[in-house]
């Protein structure tokens, strides 16, 4: 398979991908993948937002994705979500899941934002590809 990993993708070839998180901080593994894979799809000029759902929605609070641990040669969790952010990567937690785990926008990291039913399904509708981890 050739692959092109250079940051050219034309216009004509940019996606927007959705990326549906459900895990929270007790699967490590499964909170890597949303922001690894955005980040590739970033990387190449694919436009990429992350919707935390379910038990994800704790991965928008400040001070959780410092906690989540996995084993070398991996990255702090940390590490991964700040080059995210620095990609362009859009991070939204449900807000339905906020409220049934008492999340409050003042408990949530810099950067992040709630995200009703209604615009998640816009986004969803709007999203060339969506993949749910």
């Amino acid at each position: 398979m050739n692959r092109d990993t250079s940051n050219g993708t034309s216009d004509k070839n940019r996606k927007r991908f959705l990326i549906v998180s459900t895990y929270g901080s007790d699967c490590a593994e499964r909170c890597y993948a949303p922001y690894v894979i955005g980040m590739t799809a970033a990387a190449v000029g694919h436009d990429v937002a992350i919707f935390h759902m379910m038990d994800a929605a704790e991965l928008g609070m400040t001070g959780v994705v410092e906690k989540v641990r996995a084993p070398p040669p991996m990255q702090p969790l940390r590490e991964i979500v700040d080059q995210a952010n620095e990609l362009g990567i859009k991070v939204f937690v449900c807000e339905q899941s906020g409220k049934f785990r008492k999340i409050g926008k003042e408990k949530l990291r810099k950067g992040v934002e709630f995200m009703d039913v209604l615009d998640f399904v816009n986004l969803t509708a709007d999203a060339d590809r969506t993949v749910w981890i």
